[in-house]
């Protein structure tokens, strides 16, 4: 249409009369081209609705035309959607209401002057097509709701000075301004306190608002907006940002390290998809928050930290998969909830992961899930509450881990699953139901595991799989109400225990349970255990898949009897095999002159027939192992010393059997003089060298004594015995007598025979008792305790506690009975009559005195110390010896003489039992 219309003459237009016309001219419905507005006219004061939804192309108001008088604009050109001519109204000093005023409008740019009135701009451009609006006064304005909600066209703005003093509301203000893409600069925005939407989905790159101190709401604030940078002068009164710069896709910095929020409850999402954010975030009070979730998720912060969070309870999903590298979290002590808190934040190195308080934590799904970065440590040392775990450190990098105080724990299913973990700490396993899965891949990750609590978990399926360095011993775990152990130990390189004691009543799946890394010691018993309880009725086709992997070889006949009842259990997987060790003969260790040849030592080795390959390892100077005979030849070196020689034996499997001997190479001794009739040391030997059985000393030329052949034996004789003693805590043995060639008085043969029925004398090879050797005083140790514990059934008196400071190279095998002689009163130790000394010396390798004798032969027989004279200890012993013993007196150094006198007290005298066993009678 081309027609004009045409409004003149003087005066106020009539709202009745224009609605009239309009109707009358169906300006609603028909297109007229042009609408003139003279500058002699003016609308009504209450202009709302004027051009409602009007069909025309161009609305023309002259030059110099006052628009002074309006005050309500509400809906003015709402829906003029042809009108493509721009609208300038230079006075408006009247108008407060401009709600929906361009709501819908094609118009292309608008220009409001003189707006100092105007408080509501409600919806005011919402879905227009402006491009470019002027409204520079408005410091009135109180609500801009929607105020530019789509106006998908909206190129530019100007606000003058940018004063906002009175806008309370501005909900949606520039909601979905895509091609807005000039900053916008508030510098007064005093009594905001709702900005919700507000730049939602905007184009405008640099936001700046001051003066910001009321704001409550931030819901949504820059939601998808394409703002790179923002500045906010004044949070300390923001209550909720949900999803405030959620998918604000370009955000690169902000004044966020400025910020105070101690009242915000509510920061869901608040940086969620801010992938370009390269800034610290950095909250210094956070002392009302509750709800962080997803707050930072997908965000680019590098740096966050976040202050005063002792309200903090929901951190699910707060960090994931953002860029952040390093985290701090102040308080964590009301934490509930941490589902996958951190789970592919793989930039993650460093958090203050030591220090939080986890007391409240419910649940840690996937909490650290995936942070392949992380290099801190994570110990959290109150998890009472927390009851699910599940993935908590799964793909982590995390080093190490301790958990403490998890009694509550439920769920541990891939805990710590295809993680770099080292060291790993549980405290407490007690509530566990599950742990399928918890280290499977976890191939670095060790821990002490022995004493796990697991009498409530059903499932074990791939507990340890791919652990490759996990070795604990779990053989006391309680496993009765396992249901799965399938592939539990697949690919760990070194476990192995004792799982014979298992208790696998509940079980129904254990395919590849045990691997090759299993020893056939602990397979063998496990077979052997598996037997007894199919004995006992335990019904193994309950169990649905088995599968066993290592080798045996003890429980061969069992393992070939359980093979036949597989009728019973016919899913049972057997990849185990049959392959037993080469055995090593056993080898006794040796002593030799140095420089002297050896007899050949033969080393034999077998392996079910199959052929074995020997190695010798340790050999010194002059000795080889000569393999074709199988036997260690040659001289001793020149040097004295012990030489540990190990053995090899390897089948044609690979087994391998290892042994170790001594080889003992000697020097002739040199005996020192300090025999003394007051307790004192008496000559020293090196070393006792003899592998005679009996713990001998060997003479001072070296050699090692009796080399007489046995003679023909008889029984013991009855009458050897005491008949006041009845044993109670020894079996003599039921042996022959010993005789072997030595010049021995009938006192002596009576006394060898009788002390070997008790063990007290040993016999081996050719070698005996040697009864004209020397004896040292820790021989006497054993000689002494041996009798009071086999013969006298004696009881200690005190407790040995280190008293003695020179048992460093004493014999180790003598080592317990220098013990025992302190604790049955027998030696007390240098200058130490009383026995109370805290340190003292012993003399090991000394020989023992006639005085030391009397004094330890009669604290033996006794069990108590005689008071010792400071001139001559040893007098009230010798005294009391020489007069109860008077078929024999004891000689310097000579152990002959030491058994006649211990034989002579036990067969000539009353016994009788007291507490402390049998002593002589008074």
């Amino acid at each position: 249409s081309t027609q004009i219309l045409t409004v003149q003459g003087n005066g106020q237009i009539s709202s009745i009369a224009w609605d009239a016309l309009a109707i009358t001219l169906q300006l609603a419905t028909q297109q007229i081209a042009k609408i003139e507005f003279k500058s002699t006219v003016t609308l009504p004061d209450d202009s709302s609705k004027f051009f409602l939804n009007f069909k025309t192309s161009q609305i023309i108001f002259e030059d110099g035309f006052n628009a002074s008088n309006i005050s309500d604009a509400s809906h003015m050109f709402q829906g003029t959607r042809n009108l493509n001519s721009p609208i300038a109204f230079e006075d408006l000093s009247s108008l407060e209401n401009a709600d929906s005023m361009f709501q819908g409008s094609a118009i292309p740019s608008v220009v409001l002057k003189k707006t100092n009135k105007l408080n509501n701009a409600d919806n005011m451009f919402q879905s227009s097509k402006v491009k470019q609006v002027e409204m520079k006064n408005t410091r009135n304005l109180q609500v801009a709701r929607n105020m530019f909600l789509q106006a998908e066209q909206l190129e530019g703005v100007d606000f003058g000075d940018g004063e906002f003093p009175k806008l309370i509301d501005a909900t949606s203000m520039f909601r979905a301004t895509p091609k807005l893409t000039i900053p916008l600069i508030f510098n007064d925005l005093s009594s905001l306190q709702n900005g919700s939407l507000m730049f939602a989905s905007s184009g405008s790159p640099h936001i700046v608002l001051k003066k910001t101190h009321n704001l409550k709401n931030a819901n949504y604030m820059f939601q998808e907006g394409e703002v790179e940078n923002i500045e906010i002068e004044n949070t300390e009164n923001i209550e909720y940002a949900i999803q405030m710069f959620l998918s604000a896709s370009k955000l690169k910095t902000g004044n966020f390290s400025d910020w105070l929020l101690p009242k915000l409850v509510d920061a869901t999402s608040m940086f969620r998809a801010t992938p370009a954010l390269e800034v610290p975030v950095h909250f210094n009070d956070l002392s009302s928050l509750q709800n962080g979730t997803l707050m930072f998720t997908d965000s680019g912060s590098p740096d966050i930290i976040l202050k005063k969070t002792h309200n903090l309870k929901n951190a699910d999903y707060m960090f994931q998969n953002g860029k952040v590298e390093k985290v701090e979290i102040e308080n964590t002590e009301n934490l509930e909830h941490g589902r996958q808190m951190f789970y592919l934040a793989t930039k993650l190195k460093t958090g203050n992961f030591q220090s939080w308080n986890t007391s409240k934590l419910i649940t840690a799904v996937g909490m650290f899930r995936q942070t392949i970065a992380l290099e801190t440590p994570v110990e959290f040392n109150d998890l009472s509450a927390l009851q699910n775990a599940e993935g908590m450190f799964r793909a982590s990098g995390v080093p190490s881990v301790s958990l403490k105080k998890t009694q509550n724990l439920q769920n541990m299913t891939n805990i710590f699953a295809e993680s770099t973990v080292g060291n790993v700490e549980i405290e407490k396993t007690n509530s566990v139901t599950t742990m399928r899965q918890a280290f499977m891949g976890a191939e670095n990750m060790v821990g002490d595991f022995s004493n796990w609590d697991t009498a409530n978990v059903t499932d074990m399926n791939a507990l340890f799989s791919g652990a490759k360095k996990f070795t604990s011993d779990l053989s006391n775990w309680n496993t009765a109400n396992v249901t799965n152990m399938s592939n539990m130990f697949t690919n760990v390189e070194k476990i192995d225990f004792d799982i014979s004691k298992w208790d696998i009543s509940a079980l129904r799946s254990a395919k590849s349970l045990l691997r090759k890394s299993f020893s056939r010691e602990n397979y063998d018993k496990f077979l052997l255990a598996l037997s007894d309880k199919v004995n006992d009725g335990f019904n193994l086709s309950n169990i649905q898949e088995i599968g066993f992997y290592p080798k045996y070889c003890a429980a061969q006949q069992t393992r070939d009897h359980l093979k036949t009842l597989t009728t019973a259990f016919p899913n049972w997987n057997r990849s185990d095999s049959f392959d037993c060790p080469p055995v090593i003969a056993p080898i006794a260790s040796v002593s030799y002159q140095h420089s002297t040849p050896i007899i050949p030592i033969p080393l034999v080795a077998t392996d079910n027939g199959g052929a074995v390959t020997l190695q010798v390892n340790g050999l010194p100077s002059g000795l080889t192992f000569d393999a074709v005979d199988s036997q260690i030849i040659g001289t001793t070196p020149a040097t004295p010393g012990n030489y540990p020689i190990q053995v090899i034996a390897t089948d044609q499997a690979g087994n391998q059997t290892t042994v170790q001997f001594t080889l003992t190479v000697i020097a002739p001794a040199t005996p020192t003089s300090s025999s003394s009739s007051r307790g004192g040391g008496g000559a020293r030997l090196i070393m006792d060298h003899c592998p005679n059985g009996d713990f001998s000393a060997s003479y001072y030329d070296g050699s090692c004594g009796n080399d007489g052949k046995p003679v023909e034996t008889k029984e013991v004789e009855k009458q050897l015995f005491n008949p006041t003693i009845k044993t109670s805590c020894f079996n003599p043995l039921d042996q022959k007598t010993i005789d072997q060639g030595n010049i021995m008085t009938e006192l002596l043969k009576q006394a060898h025979q009788m002390l070997y029925s008790y063990q007290l004398t040993r016999w081996q090879g050719t070698r005996d008792f040697a009864p004209e050797r020397s004896l040292t005083r820790q021989e006497a140790a054993r000689f002494m305790t041996e009798f009071a514990t086999n013969v006298l059934c004696r009881k200690p008196s005190r407790s040995y506690a280190d008293q003695f400071t020179d048992l460093g190279d004493a014999d180790p095998t003598l080592l317990p009975y220098i013990y025992k002689s302190y604790d049955y009163l027998i030696f007390n130790g240098d200058a130490n009559p009383n026995g109370d000394k805290a340190k003292t010396t012993f003399r090991p390798y000394d020989l023992i005195t006639v005085d030391e004798l009397s004094a330890i032969i009669t604290r033996l027989v006794k069990n108590e110390i005689f008071e010792e004279d400071p001139e001559d200890r040893a007098r009230n012993y010798r005294n009391y010896i020489g007069s109860i013993s008077s078929k024999s007196a004891l000689k310097d150094d000579i152990r002959g003489t030491v058994a006649e006198v211990i034989y002579d007290l036990y067969r000539n005298n009353d016994y009788e039992l007291k507490e402390v066993g049998y002593v002589i009678k008074n």
